[in-house]
């Protein structure tokens, strides 16, 4: 619209297509020499974003690989994510002033084992001034340590690692055509006996539990057998999944449900554990408190059982990261382009009246 006014020799003609689906097939067999190409990009610094800016950064490197006259396109990339692409010719880094979530914590910070053995105090009152300080300084602290420049590519592995070595096969398999058929085989071996000593420890607990004249099982000896395998769950969140379980409301599980619940992961618990506790709480807006937490999952750390692996309490953040994204992010990038394609706009109408002496041009508001 800005530039619906402007002279044929300085009009332009605008394309738009997705650059993490169809730009590719679409739109670059238009790309000639003086086209503009201008894309924005997720934040790849967060997990569940990584593969879609990704996506963009492989869409736009195709296209500005295309060759027209000896010159390529003129590609623009604006996001948060502080990473310029080697083949665009400009980017727009836009800085933000939310905290960290739990992955650029693991990413940038510390590794996952030292995450687990950290302990967070975070019983002192956050409307404290000291505890508001000290709030302030770590979150100023976070958006120094996440502006390091890393690719998508580059975040993507560095995630998959981090989802490798959770899932037990990280050093394993390294990666290696030659020999990763028969290291997928090794491994499927220890897994499937890894299985069969879980279900001979399941057996031995279902067949020890105490049942009622029924065969089923009450909530009482359901936690003394839970806490009997090794698992860490408070009473709380050890009701919470009993009565997630508990489908006919009697009070009770029989031995099918207790194998069911036992055989899940600690992850997979503490998730349907948060998760059945919000159910009863009153969801009215002024139930919702305001975050104090120096990142995005610290309080998640803190109350998680000792058997959770930070790596795994990362992937029940995605879809606040995709909220975030769709909401926030995106958001911030579309205000990015309409200043930017208006400043584009007004650079061209107010360059007739200077080369004419006031004798062309015209107004970009009409």
């Amino acid at each position: 619209k800005v530039m619906a006014c402007s002279y044929s020799i300085a009009s332009l003609t605008v394309f738009s297509g997705n650059p993490a689906d169809h730009l590719v097939h679409r739109m670059t067999h238009r790309v000639v020499r003086g086209t503009l190409l201008a894309c924005g990009r997720p934040d790849g610094r967060l997990s569940a974003l990584t593969t879609a800016e990704n996506a963009v950064c492989l869409s736009v490197n195709q296209a500005s690989s295309i060759q027209s006259l000896g010159a390529t396109c003129e590609s623009l990339t604006i996001g948060h994510n502080p990473y310029k692409l080697p083949l665009t010719a400009h980017a727009v880094f836009l800085k933000g002033a939310r905290p960290d979530y739990l992955c650029e914590q693991l990413l940038n910070n510390t590794s996952p084992q030292q995450m687990e053995e950290k302990e967070y105090d975070l019983e002192a009152s956050p409307t404290s001034p000291s505890a508001r300080s000290n709030m302030s300084t770590t979150r100023s602290n976070m958006s120094t340590a996440v502006s390091k420049a890393r690719s998508s590519s580059s975040l993507l592995g560095e995630y998959s690692n981090m989802l490798a070595d959770a899932n037990g096969y990280g050093e394993e398999f390294e990666e290696n055509l030659v020999f990763d058929m028969i290291r997928r085989l090794v491994y499927s071996e220890k897994m499937e006996q890894q299985k069969d000593e879980e279900e001979a420890k399941l057996k031995k607990f279902l067949n020890d539990i105490e049942k009622d004249e029924n065969g089923e099982v009450g909530f009482e000896a359901f936690e003394a057998g839970f806490k009997l395998l090794g698992k860490t769950f408070d009473s709380a969140d050890l009701r919470s999944i009993f009565n997630e379980f508990d489908w006919d409301g009697s009070g009770k599980l029989d031995p099918l449900e207790c194998k069911m619940i036992l055989g899940m992961e600690m992850g997979d618990l503490y998730r349907i554990a948060q998760r059945s506790g919000s159910h009863k709480a009153p969801c009215r807006l002024h139930s919702v408190e305001a975050s104090q937490e120096s990142f995005f999952g610290e309080a998640l750390l803190k109350t998680a059982p000792k058997g959770v692996r930070p790596v795994k309490l990362m992937e029940m953040q995605n879809l606040s990261m995709q909220l975030y994204e769709s909401r926030i992010a995106s958001l911030q990038r579309a205000v990015a382009f309409f200043v930017l394609f208006h400043e584009l706009g007004k650079r061209v109408a107010d360059f007739w009246p200077r080369v004419s002496f006031g004798m062309l041009g015209y107004s970009i508001g009409r």
